[in-house]
């Protein structure tokens, strides 16, 4: 085991695991428990770039797997500028940032981890060729989103820009993933700065995932299932939402900073079960589909499940090859033999650890 030392005061980005040098090929960490001192540490804020636990910068074949990785104020693992990062078979409890935050870099995966957030689980930055897969998400009673996309385009003129290369972002695949609880949104996409081409930031692929009361924090707008902007051609497909807060999936900015470029945004959502969506103080009064950026954002709806969404169906948007089901319907499903598969986390979760 690993532990930062009480009252550490180191500088910012000091990590407490770091490559040699930069000319490093193969980076791996496996097999052992990181305890960043959380409570022990208390002169500095959560997410302000101290003591995260693993960083690698300019790096190739980082691998990071069967790690036991908590209570930090920084991130689990960050990664920037580098390639090829594998993040698996994980448990990660409360880091002070992100379980996992990339950023300017291509090929990453993660899959199998058990990850409590403080803010976001899985986060990618102006990195492409990504797949999330087969993890478990969700917040302790804070945090931010389960798992997050960026897309940021700086002005030309900006000094930022040398920092931030641009980066498409056109091959991102989220699936098979259980988030539930959530502070916020399961999954935010958002892309945002100076204007950039529809392809530049498109295609991003969610499917096969289980959304359960995601968004409990009643006072941010951006809770709910999934909440995007700034992204073209998404598609949502396959997946369920049960019990989301506001709205399951929703086109949304978060702030004025977070505003889509122009405008011709699509989203496709289509073959989706959404039931049971509350209402929340900000996000929204519990709607399956909220197009709250309709004068540049739409949706394409095709043959979802609907049921018992305390706000409606659709605000701001309208769909004629949806179904609606009546308000047992998920307990009918979930009672029945053919349909379990859908529905087992439910109890487990219910029941606690």
């Amino acid at each position: 085991m690993i532990k930062l030392k009480e009252n550490a005061s180191w500088v910012k980005e000091k990590p407490l695991i770091t490559q040699i040098d930069s000319a490093e090929s193969h980076d791996i960490v496996k097999g052992f428990e990181i305890d960043g001192n959380h409570d022990n540490n208390s002169e500095i804020g959560n997410g302000k770039g101290y003591y995260n636990l693993i960083y690698f910068v300019y790096s190739k074949n980082i691998y990071v797997h069967d790690m036991y990785m908590h209570d930090s104020h920084g991130d689990g693992l960050k990664v920037s500028r580098s390639s090829n990062i594998k993040f698996y078979n994980n448990t990660v409890y409360k880091p002070g940032h992100d379980a996992l935050y990339v950023t300017n870099s291509l090929k990453v995966k993660a899959w199998n981890n058990n990850i409590t957030c403080r803010n976001s689980g899985l986060r990618i930055y102006n990195t492409n060729h990504v797949k999330f897969h087969n993890n478990i998400i969700s917040s302790n009673g804070g945090g931010g989103a389960g798992i997050e996309v960026q897309k940021f385009n700086p002005p030309v003129t900006m000094e930022v820009q040398k920092s931030n290369p641009t980066i498409t972002m056109n091959d991102i695949e989220i699936c098979n993933n259980l988030l539930y609880e959530t502070h916020a949104a399961g999954v935010r996409i958002t892309g945002y700065g100076s204007e950039y081409p529809k392809s530049a930031a498109k295609d991003v692929y969610i499917h096969h995932n289980k959304f359960y009361k995601t968004g409990t924090n009643g006072g941010a707008a951006w809770a709910g299932g999934i909440v995007l902007n700034g992204f073209q051609s998404t598609l949502i497909e396959n997946n369920l939402f049960d019990g989301c807060y506001g709205a399951a999936i929703a086109h949304k900015k978060v702030t004025e900073e977070f505003s889509a470029p122009g405008s011709g945004y699509t989203t496709i959502v289509k073959n989706n079960i959404i039931v049971n969506t509350q209402p929340s103080r900000t996000a929204g009064k519990g709607y399956a589909v909220f197009n709250n950026l309709s004068t540049n954002h739409s949706f394409i709806l095709k043959n979802n499940f609907l049921s018992n969404n305390s706000g409606g169906n659709y605000m701001y948007e309208s769909s004629t090859s949806d179904f609606e089901f009546d308000p047992g319907f998920v307990e009918k499903v979930s009672n029945n033999e053919s349909m379990k598969e859908y529905f087992p986390w439910r109890e487990a979760i219910s029941a606690g650890p």
